[in-house]
């Protein structure tokens, strides 16, 4: 701030100055120095005429001593000349003074005016001047832009790309700032600033990875005992002859196979969130997936389809996950028949899966694939909202895609498997 108040003292002292510069010129001439001449003249008139008189003292303008006849008796300088038409003398307003003598006049005294030379030398030193003071004030700009630039606008730039590093989760880079006072003073603070933050990220991030891990675990965990109320009431059913008794004990089973795939939707999605989620993919034929459709259609609704015989690359394990979700979500929300057609799409075997439950929403089909999303029509139904978000996952990581459309009637599912 001192170096701010310091250079505008310095600009208000040039412009003070330049303001005092003298602009008046006396432009009158010198009474004293033409009596001076017409004295001079008078007392010697006859010597001038003659010729013997050569000059007059103590002038410095330039004049010319003339007779009636327009003769020249005596001039102050050759560059002074008489011009034939004494009119000029007078547009140039040059001093013309009559000589007497004896009551009569004898001639004339022409006295140069000089004014414009005056004007013109008066102009050449303002603007000496006043180029001085320009490249003066131009170093001194100079000079207090670059401190200005060292001082205050670099390490505002600096702070700028913190802010923007951060702004963006990048916490490690330090601020630093080589200057004192208040922007120093400042960095420091945003230093101790960003590395709060630091920590606080760093231990965000541990308390969910734990989180995480807990929760993998005891999805983990759960699918023991589940497996084996299941495995225990599948016996039950086989052993019991009671009607009623058997279709209880068949709808634990299927409870048990929701809370089974519930819990490993969560599991799935917990690993991916740790970057623990492996895709094995290898070379398969295009018949795997018949299979997998086949062994995941537990209800038979699935129509009589086929599908193009080709090398795909896939991993065998998710993608039995991948068609069980699809399936399962049928069965569930719509409880139609199930359409299934194939056709090669540039690079990829497309799969469409299609049900007949017409009954979602544009805005669902745009959001169904994403994780925890349950459409409007999910009222009633246990789920999670993770089969589609980690089918659609799981086929990105195999190189595929995965996407939900709406067409007239239908509820479609079209999967994009690579090809080899």
């Amino acid at each position: 701030m001192r170096k701010i108040i310091l250079f505008y003292i310095m600009y208000l002292s040039i412009c003070i100055t330049i303001l005092l510069i003298p602009t008046n010129i006396d432009t009158s001439k010198s009474y004293v120095e033409i009596n001076h001449i017409l004295k001079t003249v008078q007392d010697n008139w006859e010597e001038m005429q003659e010729g013997r008189f050569k000059k007059i003292e103590n002038v410095k303008s330039d004049f010319l001593i003339i007779d009636n006849d327009n003769n020249i008796l005596l001039r102050s300088s050759d560059t002074f000349k008489l011009d034939a038409n004494i009119y000029s003398h007078i547009k140039n307003k040059d001093t013309i003074t009559e000589i007497v003598k004896d009551n009569a006049v004898v001639g004339k005294v022409i006295i140069e005016n000089n004014d414009k030379m005056i004007y013109q030398n008066k102009y050449r030193q303002i603007k000496i001047f006043c180029f001085m003071v320009m490249i003066i004030a131009g170093i001194l700009m100079s000079i207090f832009m670059f401190i200005l630039w060292k001082t205050l606008l670099k390490p505002i730039n600096k702070i700028k790309r913190n802010v923007e590093h951060i702004a963006q989760g990048n916490l490690e880079m330090p601020l630093v700032v080589e200057c004192k006072g208040i922007i120093g003073d400042f960095a420091n603070s945003f230093n101790i600033l960003r590395e709060s933050l630091l920590i606080s990220k760093n231990e965000e991030i541990l308390l969910k990875k734990k989180n995480k891990e807990l929760i993998a675990s005891l999805s983990h965990d759960i699918k023991t005992p589940v497996a084996s109320i299941k495995a225990v009431a599948e016996l039950l059913s086989v052993q019991e002859e009671d009607d009623i008794k058997r279709n209880k004990l068949s709808d634990v089973i299927t409870k048990a196979e929701q809370i089974n795939l519930l819990a490993d939707n969560l599991l799935q999605t917990t690993l991916e969130e740790l970057n623990e989620w492996e895709v094995s993919v290898n070379e398969e034929s295009s018949e795997i997936i018949s299979n997998i459709i086949r062994n995941a259609d537990y209800k038979n609704f699935v129509l009589p389809f086929s599908v193009e015989p080709c090398l795909i690359r896939l991993d065998k394990n998710k993608a039995v996950q991948v068609f069980d979700n699809i399936i399962n979500n049928s069965y569930k929300y719509a409880d139609t028949p199930i359409e299934i057609n194939t056709k090669f799409v540039d690079k990829y075997l497309e799969i469409s899966i299609a049900d007949f439950g017409g009954n979602i929403s544009d805005e669902d089909v745009e959001l169904i694939t994403q994780k925890f999303y349950r459409g409007k029509n999910s009222e009633g139904h246990i789920g999670t909202g993770l089969g589609l978000y980690i089918s659609k996952s799981l086929i990105k990581k195999m190189g595929g895609e995965l996407f939900a459309k709406k067409e007239v009637g239908k509820f479609c599912i079209n999967v994009y498997i690579l090809l080899v």
